[in-house]
């Protein structure tokens, strides 16, 4: 800034005034950087007010709705979109404004302006202007065409395994008829045809939760694993008389986790039983509690973990590798405890065996 200094009328010198605004235009700079990265996603991105009015839109979230940016500033969701997804809109950024957190969920509205209908994985922040809560932030992901694809899938999957089944059911029932009918080295060869059977059903059945959950995932809850565990123990010890299976567990021990929880420690319990060459499987659980964890300990007597089966519980990986119906169940038990947020590791024991341990979060209390 210059300024002269007058005497007479007339300058007889000038006066400078500078500032460095270095730092102010490096910000500039990049703050329309991330304003033309923004523009330029075709994912919808958005700041709306605490009372849900638009202060920011991008060019993504203008077609969808086929209104301009200056149609959407201080309007909200319900001048495009159907009333019932926005009023779904509306709960989760009142979830968000209420609790100062993150939240993440699906919505699949139609837009009134266009005819069109999409699916949007959306996850929805507070946002804050000098340190006060001021509105929220939304990032949706447009998944229509995955999500058209997954259901096609999910179909496709359906149709297979019910023919696939249907079919295992008639091998298994002639097997059983070869049984009653045959002895000798003919009945063994019936013997293994109905085993297989009714391992290619159990097979299905995993592949069938595995689907399920993949496709439509539910958000963790609360379980009670002590009660779990005890009733799973108790159920393999009975299907599997020769096997010893002890519980050391809490009257109590809530957990947050995914609903195929049981199944996932169920699968756990036969493998520790069904994979071990000893005369007497020996199986002990233990459930204990550390800081915000519940911990859960599988331990066997058995000859420990083949390599692959140890990649898929503890990184999900090796698929490609799997060789016996068990790996698609240890994927099962990989999928339910991440899912859950937990953690999985596995370590072979010095006197022989497995020891698997199970980290899951301790559910909030209400």
């Amino acid at each position: 800034t210059i300024a002269p200094i007058v005497e007479d009328g007339e300058p007889k010198a000038f006066v400078a005034v500078q500032r460095d605004i270095t730092e102010r235009k490096e910000i500039e700079q990049r703050l329309s950087l991330y304003r033309d990265i923004v523009e330029r996603l075709e994912d919808p991105i958005m700041l709306q007010s605490c009372e849900g009015e638009f202060r920011l839109v991008n060019d993504a979230l203008c077609s969808f709705a086929g209104l301009s940016r200056d149609e959407l500033l201080g309007d909200g969701e319900y001048e495009f979109m159907d009333a019932a997804t926005a009023t779904e809109i509306a709960r989760q950024k009142q979830r968000v404004i209420e609790t100062e957190q993150p939240v993440e969920y699906s919505v699949e509205p139609t837009f009134t302006h266009t005819d069109k209908e999409a699916v949007f994985y959306t996850s929805r922040y507070p946002y804050y202007e000098d340190g006060e809560l001021t509105g929220t932030v939304a990032i949706c992901r447009d998944v229509t065409n995955l999500d058209k694809r997954t259901r096609q899938l999910k179909v496709f999957d359906n149709i297979l395994r019910h023919n696939i089944r249907n079919d295992v059911n008639v091998i298994r029932g002639r097997g059983k008829q070869l049984q009653d009918e045959l002895d000798g080295d003919l009945k063994a060869a019936a013997d293994v045809i109905v085993e297989r059977a009714n391992g290619l059903l159990t097979t299905s059945e995993k592949s069938r939760k595995i689907t399920d959950g993949l496709s439509d995932p539910r958000d963790p809850a609360p379980v009670d694993l002590g009660q779990v565990v005890r009733n799973l123990a108790e159920e393999t010890g009975q299907n599997w008389s020769n096997a010893s299976i002890d519980v050391s567990a809490p009257a109590q021990l809530v957990v947050s986790a995914s609903d195929s929880i049981d199944t996932a420690i169920e699968e756990l319990l036969i493998n520790a039983v069904v994979h071990n060459d000893s005369d007497e499987p020996r199986v002990s659980v233990d459930l204990t509690v550390d800081s915000s964890w519940g911990i859960l300990r599988v331990r066997d007597n058995g000859p420990g973990i083949p390599e692959f089966d140890r990649n898929v519980l503890e990184s999900g990986g090796a698929i490609e590798t799997l060789s016996h119906g068990s790996g698609l169940g240890l994927w099962l038990v990989y999928w339910t405890i991440t899912h859950s947020g937990g953690k999985i590791r596995v370590d072979d024991r010095e006197q022989g065996g497995t020891e698997i341990t199970i980290r899951l979060p301790l559910a909030a209390e209400k």
